[in-house]
């Protein structure tokens, strides 16, 4: 069985669950991964951080061995669906960058180079969406947004 750590109650202000239900939301897909069950994209969205506490929850998968392989395909799959072009992905892709760090940041920011070369449309009307904060990291980026 998955344990994950489940930290303050609060509200995210992006998806509107309350932090235990992020955790047991992460759980449950982390587990159909490791089942091989297939994954509905809305429970992918589900779990796409959107603020510290969740980030820190999502990005601890990858250090422990029993969920390491499965957060690595749930990262696969969030990125797979940014480059079909999915709007709703992209932009909660682009709201995870005041999270990302280390060599997530390496990989995250190398995915957002692409995605600006192959579909800068949709990465500028998503940028735009962002709110301040949000946009900080990304704006290196948004030159053929302005």
């Amino acid at each position: 069985m998955i344990t994950i750590i489940e930290s303050c109650i609060g509200k995210s202000s992006i998806t509107g669950i309350d932090q235990m239900d992020y955790d047991k939301a992460l759980e449950r897909v982390i587990m159909s991964i490791n089942a091989e069950k297939n994954v509905d994209k809305r429970d992918i969205l589900r779990v796409m951080p959107t603020n510290n506490q969740e980030a820190s929850i999502f990005y601890k998968l990858d250090y422990d061995k029993s969920t390491s392989k499965a957060f690595q395909k749930l990262n696969n799959m969030i990125v797979e669906n940014v480059k079909l072009s999915d709007e709703e992905f992209m932009v909660r892709y682009l709201r995870m960058s005041p999270y990302v760090d280390g060599y997530f940041a390496e990989a995250y920011f190398d995915n957002i180079i692409f995605l600006t070369a192959n579909n800068q449309e949709l990465f500028c009307s998503s940028y735009k969406r962002l709110n301040d904060d949000e946009q900080r990291r990304l704006k290196t980026y948004s030159d053929p947004c302005q």
